[in-house]
């Protein structure tokens, strides 16, 4: 593992004055599939949006470290975020319906538009898929196929730490599998990942290390393995 890290130190996030995440720290290193699983409410999805930039923090810090200095994005909007090196998939909203899968992908480089040409073939490396229905629109793609895009799309800016939020709800079972596999490719390629996740089981037995959110705050953080072996964990939030 490099040195890279997102660190994330005593976020809160809310809407107004409603606090949704409390004070939650975590960090994600290079190489590394770091899971947040929880209730339905606990706030999973607002601490990704505060982490992507989407909603502003209240109080904390957002940092990405590596071999040089520290790069703050705390509270950056998303297209500043990008450009520091966060990718964000979120759970909706996550493709243009109208535009084929290829002006989806060349979307996603607008930071670095003359690496367009290159950043596509080798999305399309990773996901065949799309590389079969580059001219379709997003809108005619199955659900698993816009998955794909949409994590292709945010991989065109080459991040260093990628968000995806709830990558697998409502797809068939051989995309969920399909959408593991290529999150698991892209860890051990390097890319520090975290991934919100209501599947908890699945998201454990993949992940490297977990974090348990309830109520806005981190009541547990382990390796999955630890977790999984957790029988009261397992009570509330698993089943047999």
């Amino acid at each position: 593992m490099s040195d890279l890290e997102l660190a994330v130190e005593q976020l809160s996030v809310g809407y107004g004055r409603s606090l949704i995440v409390k004070s939650v720290s975590l960090r994600v290193g290079a190489g590394e599939l770091v899971v947040i699983v929880g209730p339905n409410g606990s706030g999973k999805s607002t601490l990704m949006k505060g982490i992507s930039g989407v909603l502003p923090a209240t109080s904390g810090r957002i940092v990405i470290r590596g071999a040089g200095p520290d790069v703050e994005v705390t509270s950056l909007p998303p297209e500043q975020a990008i450009r520091a090196g966060v990718g964000y998939v979120p759970q909706h909203s996550n493709v243009f319906p109208s535009l084929s899968i290829e002006e989806n992908l060349q979307l996603g480089c607008y930071i670095a538009p003359k690496r367009a040409k290159a950043r596509i073939i080798e999305i399309y490396q990773l996901f065949p898929d799309l590389a079969d229905a580059r001219r379709r629109a997003a809108r005619t793609l199955s659900g698993g196929q816009r998955g794909m895009l949409a994590l292709g799309r945010a991989l065109m800016a080459s991040p260093a730490v990628v968000l995806v939020d709830e990558p697998t709800a409502g797809l068939s079972p051989r995309y969920r599998d399909v959408v593991w596999q290529q999150l698991i490719h892209l860890r051990d390629a390097g890319v520090a990942l975290l991934v919100v996740e209501q599947n908890t089981r699945a998201a454990l037995e993949i992940g490297d290390r977990g974090y348990v959110l309830v109520n806005g705050e981190v009541s547990r953080d382990a390796d999955c393995a630890d977790l999984l072996a957790d029988d009261e964990l397992i009570k509330l939030y698993i089943g047999a």
